[in-house]
């Protein structure tokens, strides 16, 4: 319908708007929240057999969906990973989005005719445990450089240290048990490194060495 391709073109425009003004992180966490709300909401109308309250749970799904996953996810995989990662790490996250949009597209008819609405509330569960994922594990990058972005991702939890530096080549370890790989960049690397030891309490070295390396 008509109202369902308007909804659509709002979303997409509200997260223009939006993206930089609030950031990635509470988008996705928001269309998380949206996405999954709205398809309870559609396991209702099914049972109700409410044919507007179904039409008002799609349109709500699909601007929840545009405002945050449609687009921020290419956003946030250019934004995410280092030079030496992106390009094996991006295509590997591209191929999963495709073969999990592949494996629904295959397996929803059957789930609606054995579930019945419930369906829609085992979809709606993934989407609120995504605005969970996110909550937990995605850093904002909003705003971030990639060097920053590094430094973030690599620093355990509860701890300062960022980065560790050798032979001027920066190792950003490991986050949450994923290796998000290593900068060799002269620029990057000196970022990375005034960064962790700023983290470190040690500004006034911090800044000296970005002196120093320019």
């Amino acid at each position: 319908p008509a109202a369902i391709a308007v909804t659509k073109c709002l979303g997409v425009g509200a997260a223009l708007l939006l993206v930089d003004a609030w950031g990635r992180k509470p988008l996705l966490i928001l269309g998380g929240v949206g996405c999954g709300a709205s398809l309870l909401v559609t396991a209702v109308a099914l049972a109700m057999r409410s044919v507007t309250l179904f039409l008002l749970s799609l349109c709500l799904f699909i601007f929840a969906f545009s405002i945050s996953w449609a687009g921020l996810y290419w956003v946030v995989v250019s934004e995410l990973f280092s030079m030496g990662a992106k390009s094996a790490a991006s295509s590997a996250a591209t191929s999963l989005l495709f073969l999990t949009g592949a494996v629904v597209n295959f397996v929803f008819l059957t789930l609606v005719h054995w579930l019945g609405p419930a369906a829609f509330v085992l979809f709606g569960a993934v989407g609120f445990a995504s605005a969970w994922y996110v909550h937990r594990a995605v850093p904002e990058t909003k705003g971030r450089t990639l060097a920053e972005i590094q430094a973030l991702l690599a620093a355990p939890a509860g701890s300062n240290a960022a980065v560790t530096v050798t032979n001027g080549d920066v190792r950003y370890g490991r986050w949450r048990g994923w290796d998000w790989g290593r900068s060799t960049a002269p620029a990057t690397a000196a970022a990375a490194a005034a960064a962790g030891r700023s983290n470190n309490g040690d500004a006034a070295a911090a800044a000296a060495a970005a002196v120093g390396d320019g």
